[in-house]
């Protein structure tokens, strides 16, 4: 004979205990007591609650992942990042309402994983070191050439050039060489 309760036997427990008192209220005290009709019942509502709950963590977790948002009452600009995070563009789109309807049809849509783009200037200075440098030669050549087509004199700054004798070569800030100071009134009388 099997107990439910385990080491408590119903005959030899003590009498008065609230515990084995209302275990042999029960209708069957054991497995090997039990008519097939009372178990077949005891099987038939445990598969019933089993199934309820099982069911009901279903229904529960589908409908928490099924929900859409509001997309009439969102931004024009969180309607763009919610489409370019699925993918879609919306480019050329002017009208929010064309963005809501697009949003509604790509709600089903998967969240793309966005790739990290290459920092611009780690591209320029790689793209900096594969190009050669052009040697002095080259640039006198270039710059001669560009002076011929358009007329107009170009100076190349280097760096063995002394600053303070171009600027004075420059001239005023017209670009033309200085004249000279003024001489002033006081000084001619």
């Amino acid at each position: 004979r099997v107990s439910y309760l385990g080491d408590l036997n119903p005959k030899t427990a003590p009498r008065g205990s609230l515990l084995i008192e209302s275990y042999r209220k029960l209708p069957c005290v054991g497995y090997l007591n039990c008519n097939r009709e009372t178990m077949r019942r005891v099987s038939y509502l445990g598969a019933l609650c089993l199934a309820l709950l099982v069911g009901s963590c279903l229904v529960n977790c589908s409908d928490e992942g099924e929900e859409k948002p509001n997309f009439a009452k969102m931004r024009v600009k969180q309607l763009r990042a919610f489409l370019s995070a699925r993918g879609v563009s919306s480019a050329g789109i002017m009208e929010k309402a064309d963005l809501v309807q697009l949003a509604e049809e790509s709600s089903d849509l998967p969240i793309v994983e966005e790739t990290p783009k290459p920092d611009t200037a780690t591209v320029d200075e790689t793209a900096a070191e594969d190009k050669p440098r052009m040697s002095d030669q080259e640039l006198d050549d270039l710059i001669k050439k560009m002076s011929a087509e358009t007329g107009a004199g170009f100076k190349v700054f280097r760096p063995g050039d002394d600053i303070e004798s171009m600027m004075k070569n420059m001239g005023g800030p017209g670009g033309g060489k200085s004249k000279g100071k003024k001489k002033s009134k006081k000084e001619d009388l």
